[in-house]
C-alpha cells in the first residue's frame, strides 16, 4: 500500500486544506495545469502537421482530474485526444475511472512503464517528482522519453520552492507531509541526464484567478522564477 491509498477518497479536500488562506479551490490550479500541458501538444500537433487522435500519457495520474481536463480542453478545439494513465496507487486509480471513464489506467511504477517503446505523442507528469527520492527522478524521465514517439513532448510540472506561498502551503498539506522540492536547474539537469533535449523552463500561475489581464501578464512574466510552480518541456 502507497501513502496515497490512505489518501484517496480524501484526496481533494486534504489538498484543499493546504489552500484555505488563498480561497481557491485546488480543481482551479489543476485545470490551469492541465490546459497548459494540453496547450503545449496541441501546438506542437499543428507544428508537426501529425494527424490523427495524438496519444498522451499522465505519469503520476493520482484520481484522473488531469486526465479529464485534457480530454475536455482537446474536445473545446473540436479535436480529440486518447489519454492513459498511471500510478502506484490502486485506490487513486479507483477514483480516477470514476473522474475520467475515457481513460485507459494502469497501476505501476514510472521507472518501469508497461508501454511499448515510441507508443505516445507526449507524456507528462504533474506534481510528482517532489514524493521521491530526487535521484529517481533520471529514471522516470528516461522512461517517458523511452515510451514518447519521436519528436513528442515531455512535460514535467512542479512547485516552485523559490515561491514563499507555494513553500507555505507544501508545509501546511498532510499529502505533502515528507515533500522534498525540486528545484527548476535540478530538474533541468535531470531533463539533460535523460537525454531529452531542446528544454524548456516556464513559470506559471503567479496570480490565483484568471482573466485576459493576468492571461498577458503570466505570458510576458513565465521567465520570472516567481510562479507558484514551473513546468519544464522537452523533446525526444
Amino acid at each position: 500500500m502507497t501513502q496515497f491509498d490512505r489518501f484517496a477518497r480524501k484526496y481533494m479536500q486534504l489538498a484543499q486544506h493546504r489552500l484555505w488562506f488563498i480561497r481557491k479551490k485546488n480543481r482551479f490550479f489543476i485545470k490551469i495545469k492541465s490546459d497548459l500541458v494540453a496547450r503545449t501538444i496541441l501546438a506542437q500537433i499543428g507544428e508537426s502537421g501529425k494527424t490523427g487522435k495524438p496519444k498522451i500519457l499522465d505519469v503520476g495520474c493520482g484520481n484522473g482530474l488531469c486526465c479529464k481536463f485534457i480530454s475536455s480542453f482537446f474536445g473545446r478545439q473540436a479535436a480529440a485526444c486518447e489519454t492513459h494513465g498511471i500510478d502506484l496507487s490502486p485506490a487513486m486509480l479507483e477514483e480516477a475511472r470514476k473522474q475520467s471513464p475515457e481513460t485507459k489506467f494502469k497501476t505501476g511504477d514510472g521507472a518501469a512503464l508497461p508501454y511499448e517503446d515510441n507508443t505516445f505523442d507526449a507524456c507528462f507528469t504533474i506534481c510528482v517528482f517532489h514524493h521521491m527520492e530526487h535521484m529517481k527522478i533520471p529514471a522516470i524521465l528516461s522512461e517517458m522519453k523511452r515510451v514518447t514517439k519521436k519528436g513528442g513532448l515531455i512535460i514535467a510540472m512542479e512547485h516552485n520552492p523559490l515561491n514563499p506561498l507555494t513553500q507555505l502551503a507544501v508545509s501546511l498539506s498532510p499529502i505533502d507531509k515528507d515533500a522534498r522540492l525540486v528545484g527548476h536547474r535540478r530538474l533541468s539537469g535531470f531533463f539533460d541526464h535523460a537525454g531529452i533535449r531542446r528544454h524548456k523552463t516556464r513559470f506559471i500561475i503567479f496570480l490565483p484567478f484568471v482573466n485576459l489581464v493576468t492571461a498577458i501578464f503570466e505570458r510576458a512574466f513565465f521567465w520570472l522564477p516567481l510562479g507558484a510552480q514551473y513546468s519544464i518541456t522537452g523533446k525526444k
